[in-house]
């Protein structure tokens, strides 16, 4: 299942959504940014080297005085996969949605998460 497309010129997002019947409709969004709860804003991290953190016990034995160094400096750092680096992504602005569409539109977001959700088993399970 793709994501949504976002049109920055009219903040929304369009969503392709299949009814009961098998036929698809575009519902249009409309949209606001939040922070990047990964990167928190700042478009980068170093996830893949801290994890979320270094124990105090990691940096004191572990570290060497040029990985502290580069570490602090954000030698680490990599661009966040979630936001694509811009520290903010869209979603919808259920405020201004219908009850109808934030229905349809939650509803959708299930599907995704449970498809995603057997993806993960599958590749798991080496297929």
């Amino acid at each position: 299942m793709p994501n949504p497309e976002f049109d920055l010129r009219t903040m929304t997002l369009l969503y392709t959504i299949e009814d009961d019947e098998g036929l698809e409709d575009i519902v249009e969004v409309p949209a606001q940014f939040v922070i990047c709860s990964t990167c928190r804003g700042k478009g980068q991290h170093s996830l893949a080297v801290d994890g979320h953190g270094i124990t105090a016990s990691e940096w004191h034995h572990d570290w060497s005085f040029e990985e502290k160094q580069a570490y602090m400096a954000g030698d680490y750092d990599r661009r966040c996969d979630d936001c694509d680096g811009s520290g903010k992504y869209p979603e919808p602005d259920w405020v201004k949605l219908s009850p109808k569409d934030t229905e349809r539109v939650r509803s959708w977001m299930k599907d995704q998460r449970e498809f995603e959700a057997m993806v993960a088993a599958e590749r798991r399970m080496g297929a």
